[in-house]
């Protein structure tokens, strides 16, 4: 069978995610991409048999840990124009109307409440995890201005900071004793696929991330802060991180439960390709559905 990944968002949690089904699926199915520009090249280099074809995405512009608006709209104005929308207050349901489109099924990736827990790439599934005396900090360019005086104040030798070109994050994950990052939903799921806690700084006005960090909280993983209290709470997580990954350890050794800790990745495989079989029976699913904005179609790229 033919099966195509459409990754709708810029971050790379999109881009990880499709990965790491791909590997899987690859095995046994014929796999294409459409994608952002910027995750083009990676997908052809990891799958060079793959057709990928770039697709508009939608971008956020930050302002350090903060969203900004105004930027955001002006950098999206093809987006906004062709739905025939402007308003800020509509952005939300914009955004996500675009990234999911019509679905015949969805399931959703979750640590909380999801039809299947994290979905984590093949280098950190096969990493054996050991807890560490250091915490691992992800930090863009964007961001290190703020948090290297944090950082630097504490010891620098606690930490090892990413992302780095010359180290290998997926190594240094499965050998630490938590992760400090933005609240991002993949980073979470990857830390807590591992036996991780994190302390999560979300991005003041992406709702996901919030949502994200309140989750977190609520499960009793990890800890979550404003920017501008990075600087006391970060010793605090530090000293209480054992306590948190032996709550993960519990989680993960339940089968049932609303929180998701452990790695769910095969089975997602399985769940798209089981709606890839069923597909092919039900023709209904094959009728054309009217798009969220009629962008001509790009031609495949090698």
């Amino acid at each position: 069978m033919h099966i195509h990944f459409a990754i709708n968002g810029e971050g790379r949690g999109h881009l990880a995610r499709a990965t790491a089904l791909a590997e899987i699926l690859s095995k046994w199915h014929r796999i294409s991409f459409s994608c952002p520009a910027h995750f083009s090249l990676e997908l052809r280099t990891r799958f060079p048999e793959s057709k990928v074809r770039e697709i508009p995405w939608f971008r956020f512009v930050q302002n350090g840990f903060d969203i900004d608006y105004g930027r955001t709209i002006g950098v999206n104005a093809r987006l906004f124009l062709e739905a025939k929308k402007h308003h800020r207050s509509i952005a939300s349901a914009l955004v996500a109307r675009y990234m999911s489109a019509c679905a015949d099924r969805t399931v959703i990736c979750s640590f909380f409440d999801g039809d299947v827990g994290p979905i984590v790439r093949r280098e950190l599934r096969e990493q054996k995890t050991v807890n560490g005396d250091y915490f691992v900090v992800y930090q863009k360019d964007l961001y290190r201005d703020v948090l290297t005086p944090v950082l630097r104040k504490i010891g620098l030798s606690n930490f090892k900071i990413y992302p780095d070109p010359e180290a290998d994050y997926a190594a240094a994950l499965a050998g630490c004793a938590g992760l400090v990052a933005p609240a991002g939903h993949q980073s979470i799921s990857e830390a807590l696929a591992l036996g991780k806690p994190s302390l999560v700084i979300p991005v003041g006005g992406q709702y996901e991330q919030e949502l994200n960090a309140r989750k977190l909280v609520e499960s009793g993983f990890g800890e979550s802060c404003h920017v501008a209290d990075l600087g006391v709470r970060l010793s605090g997580f530090m000293e209480r991180a054992g306590v948190y990954a032996q709550r993960i350890a519990e989680a993960q050794a339940v089968s049932e439960g609303s929180w998701k800790c452990r790695d769910e990745t095969s089975r997602a495989a399985a769940l798209v390709e089981a709606f890839a079989v069923e597909s092919l029976q039900r023709i209904e699913w094959r009728t054309p559905k009217p798009a969220f904005s009629s962008y001509p179609r790009p031609e495949w790229s090698a």
